[in-house]
């Protein structure tokens, strides 16, 4: 994934397997704080961040659930990453992370940045996070929200409306304060 503004370009990719420890060395810093690397099931991504100035390395590890596709929002100096169930918040100024919280109890795939916060794709559930990553709402289907395939399709936003297709082929349209719109059922 790439993101990008003014001051800063961004490239986030993913790291197959356990990290070894001289694979650290690829990275000026590197975040674990819920010490992944000490078990063998975790994955990594490698984050790499170029300024005017300078190009940086920042390794993170978290659940081998990531996906690197929708997976950081860039907010001025704030860099903000979604490791499956997991969010980093790095402050790109002092390369720190300045906050890690945990989400919820399912596989989440995707970060969108809304007003006043973030929606979230998860497998089984939609979620509204507000800027303290507290949940505003939360939206379950007839099933997971993967579809058939390539599962493309399955979500989408676009003009303040979430469209989202469920595994069964119910298909839901929301607004962004959660409230159904319209529900379709399978033919």
């Amino acid at each position: 994934m790439r993101v990008s503004s003014q001051n800063y370009q961004i490239s986030i990719y993913t790291i197959r397997g356990p990290l070894r420890s001289e694979e650290l060395n690829l990275f000026d810093y590197v975040f674990d704080p819920k010490d992944h690397k000490t078990i063998e099931f975790h994955l990594a991504f490698s984050v790499k961040i170029e300024t005017t100035k300078q190009v940086f390395m920042v390794g993170l590890i978290g659940s081998s659930y990531a996906i690197d596709d929708q997976c950081a929002v860039l907010d001025g100096s704030t860099l903000t990453v979604l490791m499956d169930d997991e969010i980093f918040v790095l402050d790109l100024e002092s390369i720190s992370l300045v906050r890690h919280t945990t989400i919820g109890d399912e596989s989440y795939f995707a970060i969108y940045p809304v007003e006043h916060g973030y929606i979230i794709h998860g497998e089984q559930a939609i979620m509204r996070l507000n800027r303290d990553f507290e949940q505003v709402w939360r939206f379950y289907g007839s099933d997971i929200f993967v579809t058939p395939g390539d599962g493309k399709g399955s979500f989408a936003i676009a003009d303040d409306r979430i469209y989202l297709e469920d595994w069964n082929g119910y298909k839901f349209i929301l607004d962004l304060d959660g409230k159904l719109l319209q529900e379709t059922q399978p033919q």
